[in-house]
């Protein structure tokens, strides 16, 4: 399950950020087929209200939903967190007017499963964070940013330069 996670925050990100971020090139297709394996409804488990609405007009009741609808299309992005209907009868609460860039639903999304994500389970590619650690992969770093959340990765010879011994293991 932990795997599932990770491979849906890469998704999301790889997704909302394509050739804005130094995230290494993951395929795509790869990721799709990987999040298609999800049960939805059964294996992945949401924290609070994820219902967000795509600029197709449809509220998706959670991110892997919308995650799967955005693999099957490429234009799709988000509208705003919550429902598409303004009005909707079976709402308890006033509409939500403020929209959440999309960086920010994948960054709260993740850091909240960020418990549960193994970083051991991908390729040991170091990472220097802009605190002057070193972390096993991108996975590792993007975990540390949910604590740190304006560290960078920086150049691997900033950190060597430092006398910091990369990580091994966890």
């Amino acid at each position: 399950m932990e795997d599932l996670l990770c491979l849906l925050f890469l998704l999301l990100t790889a997704i909302l950020h394509q050739g804005e971020t130094d995230l290494p090139l993951v395929s795509l297709n790869q990721l799709c087929n990987q999040v298609g394996l999800i049960d939805c409804d059964t294996e992945y488990v949401s924290h609070g209200d994820e219902q967000t609405c795509g600029m197709d007009g449809i509220t998706y009741d959670n991110f892997c939903h919308y995650s799967k609808a955005r693999c099957s299309d490429v234009n799709l992005g988000i509208a705003n967190v919550g429902s598409c209907i303004e009005n909707d009868p079976r709402s308890t609460s006033p509409p939500d007017h403020t929209s959440k860039p999309n960086s920010d639903v994948i960054i709260q999304f993740f850091c909240k499963n960020a418990d549960n994500i193994d970083c051991t389970l991908e390729d040991r590619e170091p990472y220097c964070g802009s605190n002057g650690m070193f972390y096993l992969n991108m996975c590792a770093l993007a975990k540390a940013k949910c604590t740190e959340p304006n560290m960078e990765s920086q150049s691997l010879q900033i950190c060597k330069d430092a006398g910091v011994l990369p990580p091994v293991g966890k």
